[in-house]
């Protein structure tokens, strides 16, 4: 099934539009992002994700810690460079919406994530695949979110599109995780 992703902020329509399908085949995981109306910022190409989470990217969290602050951050950018970290969620900064996370990025040479995309008229095709059992972060079942960043062509004008809506200024919100399960 499709899935059309929605304004972070406001669970609204985007004018940049998102779909999602999901698929899962003998243990493997697929994430099909069709992503449109970009302009493809993608800098730091060499050094992909230099500043974390700039430039365009579709993303997914993923885990199954039981109390949903364990999970996988997956970033594949238009360029098809691919940025995997475990995070640790360890709530809310005092008097702030900011998460408290913990980065624990996984090397290049480690990385389990496959992806691939294609460049289509006003946008890109991103396909991500996983390995099911390396995901698992804990014994609960198995949740996670998508998302979309996209920019204007700058680095600081960021629209963030979700599958499930954080109503946030940021993607690290776990209550909004999903059942994969629903979804599949």
């Amino acid at each position: 099934m499709e899935y059309t992703l929605k304004d972070n902020k406001n669970n609204n329509k985007t004018l940049c539009l998102t779909t999602l399908t999901i698929e899962e085949n003998s243990g493997y995981l697929k994430f099909i992002f069709l992503a449109m109306n970009t302009k493809y910022c993608c800098p730091h190409v060499n050094e992909y994700n230099a500043i974390h989470a700039e430039g365009d990217a579709c993303e997914i969290f993923i885990g199954s810690s039981e109390n949903r602050k364990e999970y996988y951050e997956i970033e594949v950018s238009p360029n098809n460079d691919v940025m995997l970290c475990k995070i640790t969620h360890k709530g809310f900064k005092l008097f702030s919406r900011s998460p408290k996370l913990e980065h624990s990025f996984v090397d290049k040479k480690d990385c389990f994530v496959k992806s691939k995309v294609e460049k289509v008229l006003d946008g890109y095709k991103v396909e991500i695949e996983i390995p099911k059992d390396k995901i698992l972060t804990g014994n609960g079942e198995i949740y996670f979110n998508a998302y979309r960043v996209e920019t204007d062509g700058g680095e600081m004008n960021k629209y963030l599109i979700a599958l499930s809506p954080t109503l946030t200024k940021t993607f690290h919100t776990p209550k909004a995780f999903v059942l994969l399960k629903d979804y599949v």
